[in-house]
């Protein structure tokens, strides 16, 4: 054997070992936020009894915090002693212990993870701060259907809120914010869980602002609405509509007379003939709206001189059973169709301006002889209460596109407003036994010592644990039996001896002298050992031949590398 080369090499894997070797890199397990999962080449690389660190990415430029959390699934116990200080790392009500909370920056985050053991269940728990930041389209949709819904609740035709409705609203809105947030849960600047929609409302300017206007306007054309359908019979206040049916009333009879007299004679033909008002409908002839005027008065009846008790809340709408279509397109129930009438969701000016044109002209017209139909000034009343119903509409249409155009102003709402989410995960620190890279077997080279023989050997050999044992780990680190079972350990192998000796001793096998002994680790790379070596031996006898084999204690200081990391470099040398 080149006992120069085999000496040169080992002091060089000693030297190489000992200076790189306790340098660890570190372990980075990546985490994919979107899908929810460590790479799955990473999952194979968590260690045990060491550091590692975890590398999230994600997409969604909303995340600005993660809290980190985990536990093992059995809860922890005794022998989970990294952890072991309640006080340091105090459990939550589900038994979890806090990593720590870090910043979300370019998408991206990194933390160190404690120490976990082997041949555990572990589960983590990462819970993101999501910025509430909705797309424009979103944000104007959610903010137009909460203005819509409050002004639904509180508009301008609203004089006593039904019981029920400011809770039925608080419900919708609440609907509408979780509709539009994915019913993420809510929380507030002072990471508090918003349960309460009203909280949000009440810190959210842009909508209280519109609110405000929304408010004010409402009040404005509640006046006017009232202005319209006051009917308080026991106080002596009437409204338009209230003013329009008394007249109505009291002209109906000549309306009428007017009316037959107008379309029955053959000098009105061309005229009634012609639209009642081209600048609003030329569909809508004069004929049509005297029809319509004849057969309401025909079916109208209204009994107006009720006690103030029949007209609950001050309001003409409790008038019932007019039979009325021109009573409908005043409340804006209805708007005039030909001579009939079909449903309407508000007030229709134009019905009402073709029933002035209508009236207006029956007022006017005259006979062939140059008669009046009508006597002058007769429809007057009747006329003026209609154009003043006309000019409160308007002013309430005025105002109510005021209302529509701050719903469609654009402003940014739930500013402040975060979400959470969180992702569980499973993983473990199950040791593969089967693997070059088993946690209980480990390769020895070193220095053996056997002091009774007086000779140094070089030796190979074979160290395992009871206990698997992360190389990478700090040692100082294990406590309790895992300071014993991973730092001592069994070792067979087999030594050559160095240099030259005049003595009987002769290797038992071919390629050296096996021994057998017990180790203690001092860091990640050294062990020292102790142990029985065996070898050969000439008996003193000259007379006798044979040789007998017998052993001598031994000390030894060795190098333990992983199996890879050993071929790997006796592949350098041959």
């Amino acid at each position: 054997m080149n006992y120069k080369k085999t000496i040169t090499a080992l002091f060089l894997f000693f030297f190489v070992l000992q200076s790189f070797g306790q340098r660890v890199e570190k372990i980075i397990i990546n985490l994919n936020v979107d899908s929810g999962l460590f790479n799955a080449a990473d999952v194979s690389e968590i260690p045990f009894d060491e550091i590692f660190y975890i590398k999230g990415t994600t997409a969604n430029e909303q995340l600005k915090k993660v809290t980190v959390k985990y536990k093992p699934l059995g809860g922890f116990t005794n022998k989970h002693y990294f952890v072991k200080d309640i006080v340091k790392y105090p459990r939550d009500s589900d038994g979890y212990v806090t990593i720590g909370t870090y910043n979300i920056i370019n998408k991206t985050f990194q933390f160190a993870s404690h120490k976990l053991h082997p041949n555990e269940n572990y589960e983590f728990i990462f819970l993101f701060e999501e910025k509430l930041i909705l797309d424009k389209a979103k944000n104007d949709e959610l903010r137009l259907n909460i203005l819509t819904k409050v002004e639904d609740a509180y508009g301008f035709d609203v004089d006593r809120i039904p019981e029920g409705t400011i809770a039925n609203l608080g419900k919708d809105i609440s609907n509408e914010i979780k509709k539009a947030t994915n019913n993420k849960p809510l929380y507030g600047a002072e990471n508090v869980l918003i349960s309460d929609v009203g909280d949000i409302l009440d810190n959210d300017t842009p909508l209280q602002d519109s609110f405000n206007v929304i408010d004010s306007i409402s009040g404005k054309m509640y006046v006017v609405q009232k202005g319209i359908t006051i009917a308080d019979v026991g106080r002596n206040r009437y409204g338009t509509i209230y003013n329009i049916l008394e007249n109505y009333k009291a002209q109906k009879t000549v309306l009428q007379q007017g009316v037959q007299e107008m379309l029955n004679d053959a000098h009105f033909k061309d005229i009634i003939a012609q639209p009642a008002n081209a600048s609003l409908s030329n569909q809508q002839t004069l004929k049509s709206v005297l029809e319509f005027i004849y057969y309401d008065c025909l079916r109208s009846s209204f009994d107006l001189r009720k006690t103030a008790a029949n007209f609950s809340n001050e309001r003409i709408t409790d008038l019932k059973n007019t039979n009325s279509y021109i009573f409908d397109i005043l409340l804006g129930k209805a708007k005039l169709k030909g001579i009939i009438v079909e449903p309407s969701s508000g007030y229709d000016i134009t019905s009402v301006e073709v029933l002035l044109s209508g009236l207006i002209q029956l007022q006017n017209a005259k006979k062939a002889d140059g008669n009046v139909v009508i006597a002058a000034d007769t429809l007057d009343p009747l006329m003026e209460a209609l154009t003043e119903w006309i000019k409160k509409v308007s002013e309430i249409e005025q105002k109510q596109g005021l209302i529509d155009q701050e719903k469609q102003r654009s402003a940014v709402i739930l500013e402040g407003i975060y979400s959470k989410f969180s992702l569980k995960i499973e993983e473990d620190t199950q040791v593969d036994i089967e693997s070059k890279e088993s946690p209980y077997l480990g390769l020895d080279f070193g220095i053996l010592v056997a002091p009774e023989i007086n000779s140094t050997f070089v030796f190979q050999g074979v160290n395992f644990h009871l206990s698997p044992v992360n190389r990478r780990a700090n040692f100082s680190d294990l406590e309790g039996l895992d300071f014993w079972a991973k730092r001592i350990s069994f070792s067979l192998g087999v030594a050559q001896r160095i240099g030259s000796y005049e003595d009987s001793y002769e290797n038992l096998i071919a390629v050296g002298s096996p021994f057998a002994g017990v180790g203690f680790r001092i860091n990640r790379m050294l062990r020292i050992n102790g142990g029985v070596l065996f070898y050969k031996k000439t008996d003193s006898n000259p007379v006798i031949s044979d040789k007998v084999v017998t052993g001598t204690y031994f000390f030894s200081a060795s190098v333990d590398i992983k199996l890879k990391e050993a071929f790997k470099f006796i592949g350098t040398f041959f």
